[in-house]
């Protein structure tokens, strides 16, 4: 028993280390780079020349939400005469044609077309509708969200001002938290979101969000659009755009806002997809890994998403050694004494010894908690946002409890990878 728990106990320090180092990384290099931020965030591009757009909105089943998503895109501060509206039916089985070609004769001054297709994925319905298309750009919203009004002109003033961009990505928010779990999810969007506009400076970009990226059309056609056969379309052309060496960047104040997963039966199918995806296209483009041709996106980012998925491994192995284990045993124990705890309680008493304390190990959940919560509060600032927003009492479970949900799921899916199980889009 000894040996195992030696053999456990570094394993965790190893997860310390690793979890360590990528906090500190991050933070020393948001450090040495502020000057840069502060003056990228300040500056404020100017669009001289509108250019063509055409906007996707692929939907399945989205008659609850697609009404107010192209409400958001025909309030966009944007040149009529210069947008092109396209709603790419998915097969959707409810209402969603009816309501979006009632929306159409309600709204002829602007050019929105409604197309119909027999199901067959989102990367499919990009496709389709990419074929159709001769604008210049073209950016996608998914059905369930909403974008800021400024959110286009800013993002064609930043490509007008760097016209070699491939790609760029808006800040992701959730709209109107109402659960704990949203909350949860706000908290996480909103961390991510710095991290996302540093990588831009290291090549490290591996994900064009669903809502509201947006794309020079010339560069993804001649990439061949998107993989139909991805999990995570979204993520997989990033990849293929990093391999053909494309930039990407984030648009700082282009907004956009997507309803999230309010119980955990739809997180765990959203996370699964992400989780799998994620995995399956690693392997895909496994050359990539430490390979000096693609620098930092070769020896950090990929490497780091694989540890990512080591470290949830160790997290649940954490959770289940300090907090189930002893839990079980006290169980146990109770059973023995078939719950006759008055005795106990009698005779119980209180002893706290502080040398009965990992102090190493609380040290180090210290700092991490410390690095954590100062990008967090940097990230807040930059994208006009407020951690408390929604109370502080949410940051307790947000750090115990929501990331041991998400390493559940993260093992989940390893084992099913590992077994071969398939799953759909």
């Amino acid at each position: 028993m000894e040996i195992a728990e030696m053999v456990f106990r570094i394993i965790i320090w190893i997860a310390y280390f690793f979890g360590l180092y990528f906090c500190i990384f991050w933070l020393l290099f948001y450090l040495t780079n502020n000057k840069r931020l502060k003056e990228e965030l300040s500056k404020k591009f100017t669009l001289k020349k509108p250019k063509t757009v055409t906007i996707i909105v692929p939907a399945y089943n989205e008659e609850k939400t697609i009404i107010k998503t192209l409400r958001s895109i025909i309030s966009l501060n944007y040149p009529k005469k210069m947008l092109k509206i396209i709603v790419m039916n998915d097969g959707s089985t409810d209402d969603t044609k009816k309501v979006t070609e009632r929306f159409i004769r309600a709204h002829k001054d602007f050019d929105i077309k409604h197309i119909y297709q027999k199901n067959s994925g989102k990367a499919n319905a990009l496709n389709n509708t990419l074929k159709k298309i001769d604008t210049e750009y073209f950016t996608c919203l998914d059905a369930d969200s909403f974008v800021h009004k400024d959110a286009l002109r800013n993002m064609m003033a930043r490509f007008e001002a760097e016209p070699d961009l491939a790609l760029l990505t808006p800040v992701m928010k959730v709209y109107k938290p109402k659960t704990w779990l949203q909350k949860f999810q706000r908290l996480e969007y909103m961390s991510a979101m710095l991290i996302i506009k540093l990588m831009g400076y290291i090549e490290c970009n591996y994900v064009a969000p669903g809502p509201f990226s947006t794309y020079k059309t010339a560069y993804i056609k001649k990439i061949g659009g998107f993989d139909t056969n991805s999990l995570v379309e979204d993520q997989e052309i990033a990849y293929r755009l990093q391999e053909r060496h494309y930039k990407i960047r984030q648009c700082s104040d282009a907004l956009v806002y997507t309803v999230a997963p309010n119980n955990l039966k739809d997180l765990q199918k959203q996370r699964n997809r992400w989780y799998k995806g994620t995995l399956l296209t690693l392997f895909n483009y496994k050359k990539i890994l430490f390979n000096k041709k693609y620098g930092d996106f070769g020896f950090f980012q990929m490497p780091f998403t694989l540890v990512s998925y080591f470290l949830a491994g160790l997290l649940m192995l954490s959770f289940g050694w300090f907090f189930l284990k002893p839990t079980i045993e006290k169980i146990h124990q109770l059973i023995l004494i078939r719950f006759d705890i008055l005795p106990y309680l009698q005779n119980m008493r209180l002893s706290i010894n502080i040398l009965d304390f990992d102090i190493g190990a609380g040290l180090i959940m210290y700092l991490l908690f410390a690095g954590a919560m100062i990008l967090m509060v940097k990230s807040a600032r930059m994208t006009q946002d407020k951690v408390s927003q929604d109370g502080k009492i949410h940051l307790i479970p947000y750090f115990m409890i929501y990331f041991i949900i998400l390493s559940f799921i993260a093992i989940r899916v390893c084992v099913e990878v590992i077994v071969g199980k398939k799953q759909k889009w």
